[in-house]
């Protein structure tokens, strides 16, 4: 049951840096092409911006999933093994 505990603590950051260096890498390819981005003016009257929503997106990404309570606990649990001697 520790092994579980010991991953988590090298895979998790792992998969954040991860996603985070996905976004960043198709950050200039969503800027050029203006994906999933509205323009005014449209029938709409809204403007998004997808470019900017996943700078947003990758500046709150780390403290949001570090603020769930599964990620807390799991956190919590792989330090108390690891203070236990396993």
């Amino acid at each position: 049951m520790h092994s579980l505990y010991n991953f988590f603590i090298i895979l998790y950051p792992a998969g954040v840096a991860g996603e985070l260096l996905t976004i960043y890498a198709a950050l200039p390819y969503v800027k050029k092409t203006g994906m999933f981005s509205l323009r005014l003016p449209n029938k709409y009257n809204v403007s998004f911006d997808y470019y900017y929503f996943l700078i947003i997106v990758m500046f709150s990404y780390v403290p949001w999933q570090l603020t769930e309570d599964h990620s807390y606990q799991f956190i919590e649990n792989a330090l108390d093994t690891l203070k236990m001697g396993f």
